[in-house]
């Protein structure tokens, strides 16, 4: 049966603890910080036989799992995050990971992780026993604390799959299947999960490794699609042909990345000016980081900072 919350009838001062613990008891160690005082957030929980599954539409946050917050006698487990909208990063095992809507990222439930989210985003959250998984997905360690891309067809059907779920469990759907489809979930679940090993072959691969590369990169403001291409060892028309078949280009991906890291320094360092923020994150010219900060969220970064 689907549990449905919503922080709607609860009073402001009090919603983000209910929401805390609300998540907290439903995936062990789990704590949520927002910005936002009123925080209009909504959840469905649905236990569908040894899997938890959750769909948070909520307002900006960061969630954090801590390791001394869990009950050490809870088996070890994996949390996939299929992002549905919304876009903003995670750190585990000191890697920082950008995510954006349609992307699949694992975690590892023992572990520390935290996922920004800078605004308004949906997430459909599911959590598995980690030996369950395992057995489908040997070497499952290398795929925790990496971004498995939307643009993969096993992706973008797990994601599919679990969505249509979701609609028929709001309509009643039969308790005696709930445990096939999960099983289903975990297969679908492990072929994503090995789309990630088939990316180190051409287009996909190709593409992960540029999104790799630029992570490292972004905040050289003198690096171009056609340094990117040499230190990748590939043409700079086989690098367009890649991030086309993805959907965008080298030069995009580059200046996306550099938004997202501007837009996290505008809500983390109150104190710097929009001029630092602009060449921390990549750019030279302070007036083309507004123009194309405007672009992508719709205001300008001195608005962004005191909305967020």
């Amino acid at each position: 049966m689907i549990e449905k919350f919503s922080t709607c009838r609860i009073e402001p001062s009090k919603r983000l603890d209910f929401w805390n613990e609300l998540v907290g008891s439903t995936y062990d160690g789990l704590v949520v910080d927002s910005p936002n005082p009123y925080f209009n957030a909504e959840l469905m929980r649905w236990q569908m036989g040894d899997n938890t599954l959750i769909w948070p539409k909520s307002p900006g946050f960061s969630v954090q799992r801590q390791r001394e917050g869990l009950r050490r006698s809870c088996d070890p487990k994996v949390v996939a995050h299929i992002f549905h909208s919304g876009s903003g990063r995670l750190i585990h095992r000191g890697r920082e990971v950008p995510v954006t809507a349609g992307d699949l990222v694992v975690c590892a439930s023992d572990e520390w992780y935290r996922l920004d989210m800078p605004g308004p985003h949906e997430v459909l959250v599911l959590e598995f026993e980690r030996g369950v998984i395992e057995e489908r997905v040997p070497g499952l360690d290398d795929r925790i604390a990496h971004c498995i891309s939307g643009n993969f067809a096993a992706t973008r059907l797990l994601h599919r799959f679990v969505l249509s779920l979701w609609n028929e469990g709001m309509l009643n759907l039969e308790s005696h299947a709930e445990q096939s489809y999960g099983t289903i979930i975990k297969d679908m679940f492990a072929v994503s999960l090995e789309s990630q090993r088939e990316a180190g072959h051409e287009p996909g691969g190709l593409f992960l490794r540029l999104r790799q590369t630029i992570e490292r990169r972004f905040s050289e403001p003198d690096v171009t699609a056609a340094m990117l291409a040499d230190e990748l060892g590939v043409s700079m028309r086989t690098l367009q042909h890649a991030a086309a078949a993805a959907g965008t280009t080298p030069v995009a991906c580059l200046i996306d990345k550099r938004l997202e890291h501007a837009a996290l320094e505008l809500r983390i360092d109150p104190r710097a000016s929009i001029t630092q923020i602009a060449f921390r994150s990549g750019f030279s010219d302070s007036a083309y980081f507004s123009r194309r900060f405007h672009e992508r969220y719709g205001m300008s970064p001195s608005q962004y900072r005191q909305t967020n």
